[in-house]
Formats: structure tokens, C-alpha cells, sequence
């Protein structure tokens, strides 16, 4: 084998290599965005009235966002009082259910909620997903 022949199977080589190690870059790049990684960073509850709740939100992967009002004011920084509030995505129909009727009830309810690192556009737009109900109108018994 000739010296050129050789430098040419090198070059092809380090290209496919490079090339291999793109795509799986890529791919470890983009799957938190499509649900690929879903990394729990917490858990927790927040206590508040569902105000607002949008079901099937989304281009592609429907989900519904929310907004609790946590009945917590606080001073903004011209002096005028803001009302604290949580806003969450919901991907169980039947959690979804619940919040409804919470939100029509106009109730205080306890949601338990998982927060993620990394949250795929299929999971919602927020980091923070409730996954049940925990006390309240709606909760179930």
C-alpha cells in the first residue's frame, strides 16, 4: 500500500469518527427538549387557588399550564402589593380533572409538584409538573 493510499483511509477515519461523535453530541444536546432527559431536581407542595388553567397547550405535544395564586402578597419596588404566583404543567388528564373543578369551585387546594432540571417541550413550559392533588375539593378520598 502507497503512502498517499494510507493518509487517504486516515483522513476518512478521523472524519467518520468526528462525525459519529457529532451526532451522538447532538442527540445528548436536544433529547431534554423532546423528553429525553427528565431529571427530578425536587419535590414539594404549594397551597393556593388554581386561577387559571389552560388545557391543551402546545404545538405538537398537548399539555395544560396553570397559574396558583398562593394568596401571598408582597411589596414590588414602586410600593404597590403583587400577588404571589406558581404557574405549572400538568400532563395526567385526570390531575387536569381535578384542577378544573378546583379552579370553578374557586377553593384552596394542596398540589404536590415534581421540579426538573431539564424539561422537555413534550412535558409542558415550566420546570414545575403537579402530579396529584393532595388536599382540597377536588382531591380524591
Amino acid at each position: 500500500m502507497r503512502q498517499g493510499t494510507s493518509d487517504v483511509i486516515k483522513a476518512w477515519l478521523i472524519c467518520i469518527a468526528v462525525a459519529i461523535v457529532l451526532v451522538f453530541a447532538g442527540l445528548a444536546f436536544i433529547s431534554p427538549y423532546f423528553g429525553g432527559l427528565n431529571i427530578n431536581y425536587s419535590e414539594g407542595q404549594r397551597t393556593g387557588i388554581v386561577y387559571k388553567l389552560s388545557d391543551h397547550k402546545g404545538v405538537f405535544w398537548k399539555t395544560a399550564e396553570g397559574e396558583l395564586s398562593l394568596q401571598l402578597s408582597t411589596r414590588n419596588s414602586e410600593g404597590g402589593i403583587v400577588n404571589e404566583i406558581f404557574y405549572f404543567s400538568v400532563s395526567d388528564t385526570n390531575v387536569v380533572k381535578q384542577l378544573q373543578d378546583a379552579a370553578v369551585a374557586s377553593k384552596v387546594i394542596t398540589v404536590h409538584y415534581r421540579q426538573y432540571l431539564f424539561r422537555g417541550y413534550k412535558y409542558g413550559s415550566t420546570q414545575y409538573d403537579i402530579d396529584r392533588v393532595i388536599a382540597g375539593p377536588s382531591a380524591e378520598r
